[in-house]
């Protein structure tokens, strides 16, 4: 006889994912059926667009939507695929949360962290009025369903970090090829769909291997190793602000601080 104690929280938690993929389906199903405004407010549609009409690729998410475009039923293969992201961004944040409780030594209940897991991918800039009368599209954006390069993103850079734990405290005193490579991958792939978390990744890594070399913690050519492996990526961002450039170079990357601010809808 299996005297197997059923975990209650795992249970609930699976069917929790399972409706939240339901409603995110659906949710970006009507995304791309409708305007950039209205009750299904996005602008996925535009990004589809721009790949399949356009043939203008700016990101590795265009180039998904034109081979899906190729599939029949576009609209429904492409909201799978989004609500497949979406879900398996919360799967991914459940074994992160693991592993830096595992590194802290930190025994959490499996409620907690499911709860934690999922509420956190809910976590989004909140709008406020005073500083942006567009409270959607706008320069301030609000929801975290609206952008696919966003979830797209958010799965890979999910993944870039549990890769980044594993070699972090061997890359110390040596790191494989195979890590290197698998670290640098997940990176570039992360980037090509949208430059954001290189950004803020790539310099908070140069801080702390500074940080590990300073404090002799491991040497310069070690430091230099893993370093090397946002140089890919920042060659794939360079080639996204091109494409977004175009040849007036109205559009693309900038480092403005507070311009959003300064350059309100209203």
């Amino acid at each position: 006889m299996n005297n197997k104690k059923i975990n209650f929280s795992k249970v609930f938690f699976v069917f929790l994912l399972l409706a939240y993929f339901v409603l995110t389906w659906g949710l970006y199903h009507n995304q791309l059926l409708t305007d950039v405004t209205g009750l299904f407010e996005s602008d996925t549609a535009v990004h589809v667009r721009f790949a399949v009409e356009d043939r203008f690729f700016y990101s590795l998410s265009s180039y998904v939507y034109f081979l899906l475009d190729l599939l029949p039923g576009t609209e429904y293969t492409i909201s799978l695929l989004l609500a497949l992201m979406t879900v398996g961004s919360i799967l991914l944040t459940v074994v992160l949360f693991e592993k830096v409780s595992e590194k802290l030594e930190l025994k959490v209940p499996d409620t907690v962290k499911y709860t934690i897991a999922f509420f956190a991918n809910f976590v989004m800039a909140f709008y406020v009025k005073k500083a942006n009368q567009r409270h959607y599209i706008g320069y301030q954006s609000a929801n975290m369903w609206h952008n696919s390069t966003y979830i797209f993103m958010r799965f890979f850079a999910l993944l870039t970090i549990i890769v980044f734990l594993n070699i972090f405290e061997k890359y110390r005193e040596g790191m494989t090829l195979k890590e290197w490579f698998m670290f640098t991958f997940l990176l570039t792939i992360t980037t090509a769909f949208k430059a954001s978390f290189l950004t803020v990744f790539a310099p908070t890594l140069a801080i702390m291997l500074l940080i590990d070399f300073l404090g002799k913690k491991t040497s310069f050519l070690n430091a230099c190793k893993l370093g090397s492996a946002v140089f890919l990526p920042i060659a794939v961002l360079f080639l996204e602000n091109a494409a977004l450039s175009g040849i007036e170079g109205e559009t693309g990357y900038a480092i403005k601080p507070f311009a959003a601010l300064a350059q309100r809808g209203d």
